[in-house]
């Protein structure tokens, strides 16, 4: 689950009567009310209200700055205070943030919260936050919970305590993932699943793909969605449909012993979902006692060809297929514009992204994703040589204004080379010898005499050329503006 960069949280105090002195309102006074009121409302656009406690630019704490009247309406306006995040990188020993976080709820009000929570360890600090959070329940809209099991036990004691779902009246988008056995299963958690339009989940202990099709079936007005399971279904399955999803991303790890048994279970699952408006899907694969290679693809091909009227964005990650059967696969969803690949990094023998693969999409570039745009390969990299890989970046690049499936870009990540290639410039660096920069002076469809070039070099090694200005011919150096830097 990404999250922005920690927060550094400073010493001091976060509370309001201790911040910096307070501007003169001189300045302000002198412009008509209406224009006073548009200037308030850009800067609550531009300071993110949402940023972690104590940091630089935080917009409630540095919009009371600005003048008397406007401290006095920031604290009067309960929607500044209704969105806030904690990061927490480190157990926290002193009441600062039990403080910030009372001052903020308060103003707050009764506005909708959307929150972020995160805390490393389960201490006193984190269990007070986490209760105070609980005690305003009846106010969450969206919400993120990154935190030992532990301290989250009172999402499943509300069903004990008498109140269940009815803690959440407002809730509508809910992300968690914690580490740690949980006290019940994610069936007892205390939310109506029904009111959900965004889910996130990711706990350890795995739940069971039984647990999620329980959870997708009350589920309904989902718009997005993302879990992980164990590949365990030994339930009669009922038949999900999900009419509003339009993303879904599962992440699948060992269930039974069977290798056998984990992938039935993971088609007889696919075979109960239906998605009709899905336009992105990603599957993960971390089965490390799973089959070397699929068995049937045929039910992962039914299941995206059911759901290919809409589908645009498809992610596979360490699903064990050989070129064959992914180049059949991807026959099945002829409307995709991205597509992102991974395979492991250290399986040569088995990397499907291979020179096999891209001659099949660069032969086929007019029925096989003829509207794709944009390609991301995360493997070990050596199975695919240059001039496979320039064939089918050429194939794709038709550079006309609005084209569908004219490449805009394509991202490869492995050991061997990272890149990023699209019709404007590229950046390519290997062994972390060099990163090479270049952008185009002239019109997109130089690159289509650029890129030949540039792979044409012995990119076996950086130590015997160097993709300097001068190593190109001079008609190639007349299109570039270099930017080469040793890594």
């Amino acid at each position: 689950m990404p999250f922005p960069p920690s927060a550094k949280f400073p010493r001091k105090s976060l509370s309001v009567s201790q911040g910096p002195s307070i501007l003169g309102d001189k300045l302000s006074t002198v412009f008509p009310v209406e224009i006073r009121v548009e200037i308030f409302r850009h800067c609550c656009a531009f300071f993110p209200i949402d940023a972690p406690f104590g940091a630089r630019g935080a917009g409630p704490l540095k919009l009371i700055r600005v003048s008397r009247s406007w401290r006095d309406l920031v604290l009067n306006t309960p929607p500044l205070w209704a969105s806030f995040s904690l990061w927490v990188t480190a157990p926290q020993t002193n009441s600062r943030l039990v403080v910030a976080l009372a001052q903020c709820l308060t103003r707050s009000r009764g506005a909708g919260l959307s929150f972020i929570f995160r805390y490393p360890v389960l201490d006193a600090t984190c269990t007070k936050l986490f209760a105070q959070l609980l005690a305003a329940s009846d106010r969450w809209r969206a919400v993120t919970l990154n935190a030992p099991s532990a301290s989250l036990l009172s999402l499943w004691d509300l069903v004990g305590l008498g109140r269940g779902g009815a803690s959440f009246p407002a809730l509508r988008s809910l992300s968690v993932e914690t580490v740690g056995l949980p006290p019940a299963s994610v069936r007892s958690l205390s939310v109506s699943w029904t009111q959900l339009t965004k889910l996130d989940l990711f706990l350890i202990a795995f739940p069971t793909l039984d647990d999620c099709l329980f959870v997708l079936q009350q589920a309904v007005n989902l718009l997005s969605c993302s879990l992980n399971a164990a590949c365990i279904l030994e339930e009669e399955a009922p038949h999900v449909t999900l009419p509003k999803v339009a993303d879904l991303k599962l992440k699948l790890y060992d269930g039974h012993g069977t290798p056998s048994l984990s992938e039935d279970s993971f088609h007889a699952f696919l075979e109960c979902i239906e998605c009709p408006n899905m336009r992105s899907f990603g599957l993960k694969w971390n089965l490390s006692h799973g089959p070397a290679r699929l068995s049937h693809t045929d039910k992962l091909i039914t299941f995206l060809d059911r759901q290919s009227a809409h589908l645009e964005r498809l992610q596979l990650s360490y699903i064990p297929l050989d070129t064959p059967q992914l180049v059949r696969l991807l026959e099945s969803v002829p409307g995709l514009r991205e597509l992102r690949l991974a395979h492991s990094t250290i399986d040569r023998e088995g990397d499907f992204i291979n020179d096999q693969f891209l001659e099949a999409l660069a032969d086929g570039a007019s029925t096989r994703l003829p509207l794709l745009e944009s390609v991301a390969f995360n493997s070990k990299g050596e199975c695919f040589s240059n001039p496979a890989l320039l064939r089918f970046i050429t194939s794709r690049w038709k550079h006309r204004p609005i084209a569908p499936g004219s490449l805009q870009h394509l991202e490869i990540n492995s050991p061997k080379r990272v890149a990023e290639y699209t019709p404007h410039w590229f950046r390519d660096w290997k062994e972390a010898k060099l990163d090479v920069r270049a952008s185009l002076k002239r019109s997109p469809a130089d690159m289509l005499n650029v890129l030949p070039a540039f792979l044409a070099k012995d990119l076996d090694s950086y130590e015997t050329v160097c993709f300097m200005n001068c190593d190109f011919p001079l008609d190639i150096r007349s299109l570039l503006v270099f930017d080469v830097q040793p890594k």
